[in-house]
């Protein structure tokens, strides 16, 4: 077989097969010249260092971002959990909702929290006839699944009232229970902060550890 005819790919299974390759034929690794991006030369050493270095660094990056992921994970479940004990520590449903609200706004930085509790007569109106109120979120309530996004404008009326202007992405997180339908809403300033996109396994926690905060109050008849 004439060297015309060895291509590129037999190369490469060659060395892939024969790994010591150039252990046995080291004098090649000073000889063999690859380009450089600066318009130069460099050994084929030189090139392997330069590649491993270049992926110790991306590596070293990813690293990093998990480090500070696990750090944000680990501030996040410190702060749930001290607002759960003091929602359970609550006595009246007034007293879970202010201890709601004020955790959401000073710990995670909510900017606008509302509570929105359903009677099984307007969840009938609404599944009937209803246009407005809790019929704007009857799709949520039966999925039961939070969402993350952007709301219409009746929505944020519903809502926010006057302040609706100033929401530009919402949480919203289902609540249901044995004698609990509604939901908790929270908002940001900011419309990029909750997208279709965003988590919602802490949304989930967040919404089971409400509901059974409401569960263990009396609520009102």
């Amino acid at each position: 077989m004439s060297d015309d005819s060895i291509n590129e790919q037999q190369v490469i299974d060659f060395l892939k097969q024969q790994p010591d390759f150039f252990v046995r034929n080291d004098e090649l690794l000073s000889e063999l010249k690859l380009p450089h991006a600066s318009g130069g030369a460099v050994s084929l050493v030189e090139r392997q260092v330069s590649t491993l270095r270049n992926k110790l660094n991306n590596c070293s990056h990813e690293l990093a971002s998990l480090i500070d992921i696990a750090r944000e994970n680990d501030s996040l479940n410190t702060r749930l959990h001290r607002m759960t004990v003091e929602l359970f520590d609550a006595s009246s449903l007034d007293d879970v909702i202010d201890s709601l609200q004020n955790h959401l706004r000073d710990q995670f930085n909510a900017d606008a929290i509302e509570v929105k509790l359903f009677s099984s007569n307007e969840l009938k109106k609404a599944a009937d006839n209803g246009n407005s109120g809790p019929a704007l979120f009857l799709d949520l309530l039966n999925k039961g699944k939070p969402n993350c996004g952007t709301l219409e404008k009746p929505q944020l009326d519903y809502l926010f009232g006057e302040q609706n202007d100033d929401i530009g992405s919402v949480a919203l997180v289902p609540l249901q229970g044995i004698n609990i339908t509604g939901m908790l809403v929270i908002g940001k300033h900011d419309p990029q902060h909750f997208h279709s996109g965003h988590g919602t396994d802490f949304l989930r926690r967040l919404g089971d550890i409400v509901v059974k905060a409401f569960e263990s109050v009396e609520l009102p008849a």
